[in-house]
C-alpha cells in the first residue's frame, strides 16, 4: 500500500487540477473545542506528498517556514499549469 499524506484524518482538498487525480492542494486545520485554530497545516503535489508546512498558533515565522509555505504553493501552481497543457 502507498502512503499518501492527503489520506490521512482531516484534510481537505482545496483543488486538484490534475487529470488524474494525483497533483493538488490539501490543508488541515486543527482546532480547540472553542473553535481556536492551533495548527494550519498544507499539503501539495502528488498525493500531498511533495511538499508539506505546518503553522502552529503562536509559532515565529520564519524565513524557512516562509519558504516552505512559498514551495508548496509554488507546487499547486505548477499542477495547475500541467494540467492546462493537458487540455
Amino acid at each position: 500500500m502507498t502512503y499518501n499524506r492527503y489520506e490521512e484524518p482531516g484534510w481537505e482538498v482545496v483543488d486538484v487540477p490534475d487529470p488524474s487525480g494525483r497533483r493538488g492542494l490539501w490543508t488541515r486545520t486543527t482546532k480547540t473545542d472553542e473553535g481556536l485554530v492551533t495548527k494550519f497545516e498544507v499539503c501539495a503535489g502528488r498525493e500531498g506528498d511533495d511538499y508539506y508546512v505546518s503553522l502552529e498558533a503562536g509559532q515565529e515565522l520564519d524565513s524557512l517556514t516562509l519558504y516552505e509555505l512559498a514551495e508548496a504553493l509554488s507546487g499547486y501552481r505548477w499542477a495547475v499549469e500541467m494540467a492546462k497543457e493537458e487540455v
